[in-house]
């Protein structure tokens, strides 16, 4: 039996060895994260400005109902399979607040108020962006430039509509 899957492999092997090692971009999927040797080469941003306005990563509802408000809607919790905590949202009519446990841990704000620490707000233009953050991870599929924080697995992404800001995201990855 050892024999038989020895020289299986060995077959497997040889036959590999007639394929072609040129692959085009389109034979596989684009990462949508970077290498960690190449992330170390997008700007990064310290994670005191991953701000918009007065919100934050990791406020509470409590501290999110102080600064906004009444929300339009609130989700019922739900649990997913590689989060220990369950996941729900805040829904404002320019801001979505996503929770994991009692923490908010995504930050989607489309509204004219929306503005980051380095004035950055709705319209501006992917070329200001730039001037203010460096050239950032670019996703030609979402239009969008991502910042990764410097101290811990949180980003700050602008998602771009005919290439003005649209969308500005806070977030960080639970998992």
């Amino acid at each position: 039996m050892h024999l038989r899957s020895l020289l299986l492999t060995a077959l497997l092997c040889a036959c590999r060895r007639g394929e072609s090692v040129n692959r085009t971009a389109s034979d596989s999927q684009p990462s949508l994260q970077p290498p960690a040797q190449i992330a170390d080469s997008y700007p990064s941003v310290d994670d005191a400005r991953l701000t918009i306005g007065q919100l934050r990563l990791g406020l509470t509802e409590a501290e999110v109902r102080r600064l906004l408000g009444e929300p339009s809607s609130k989700s019922e919790p739900h649990n997913e399979e590689v989060l220990a905590d369950p996941t729900w949202k805040l829904v404002y009519p320019d801001v979505t607040i996503d929770f994991t446990g009692s923490r908010a841990t995504r930050i989607s704000c489309m509204g004219q108020a929306c503005v980051t620490p380095d004035s950055i707000r709705m319209g501006d233009s992917r070329a200001r962006v730039e001037r203010a953050y460096g050239p950032g991870r670019y996703d030609p599929i979402g239009e969008s430039l991502t910042y990764f924080a410097r101290r811990s697995d949180c980003a700050l992404t602008f998602v771009f509509f005919s290439d003005r800001v649209g969308t500005i995201k806070l977030s960080c990855d639970q998992t």
